[in-house]
């Protein structure tokens, strides 16, 4: 049963995971945890949203501040940081 349900969230959610998680049942358990916790109280996806934007704009700034490049790329909730100014089309 919980095989199945882990399927169905598999397919229908829009994040990638590159299999490290789906091979740990415990890992998989607390992230199913988490998911339904975020769909109970929205406001604390919400906030980690305001989060992600925030910490977006340190690494931009400390980056910039001490010349680094960098280019940050955000798809969906992920947020990817490289240390160069190429453009990034796959991860």
């Amino acid at each position: 049963m919980l095989a199945e349900g882990l399927w169905i969230l598999y397919d229908s959610w829009p994040v990638y995971q590159g299999y490290t998680l789906w091979e740990n049942p415990i890992a998989m358990a607390a992230g199913l945890g988490c998911s339904h916790y975020l769909m109970i109280i929205p406001e604390v996806y919400t906030r980690l949203m305001k989060l992600r934007t925030a910490l977006s704009r340190g690494i931009c700034f400390n980056y910039s501040r001490i010349g680094l490049d960098y280019t940050i790329n955000q798809l969906g909730r992920c947020t990817f940081v490289f240390s160069h100014q190429k453009n990034v089309q796959a991860f």
